[in-house]
């Protein structure tokens, strides 16, 4: 693990997948998965890479019983539409709206 993945479990009790193509940083609280940052280096954005760390993070979570996956999109901050698109294709739908942050969902089973 690097230490920046070190950091955020020491610090805000976030665990992260972390592979050559990019990291995701999730929390499991209960019945409930939160997904914070997927990042994905360029030369591996045209594949597939992004949903195999998701469904990485899914699988863990199922394990774990949770039955509800969130994720978090920051409204005008780059890569925004992106992500939104991104979380719509993987079947998130959308949660709440609040200011600037929206909040998706996907049921992943139960």
């Amino acid at each position: 693990m690097s230490l920046w993945t070190n950091y955020l479990k020491e610090r805000l009790g976030y665990d992260a997948v972390e592979t050559e193509a990019g990291f995701i940083t999730y929390r499991i609280k209960g019945a409930v998965c939160e997904i914070f940052d997927i990042y994905v280096a360029p030369e591996f954005r045209r594949g597939r890479k992004g949903w195999t760390l998701v469904d990485e993070v899914v699988a863990t979570a199922k394990q774990q019983n949770c039955t509800l996956l969130m994720g978090y999109i920051w409204a005008g901050i780059n890569g925004a539409s992106e992500s939104m698109s991104a979380h719509l294709a993987y079947g998130f739908k959308i949660y709440t709206a609040d200011g600037g942050k929206i909040t998706m969902t996907k049921d992943i089973g139960g």
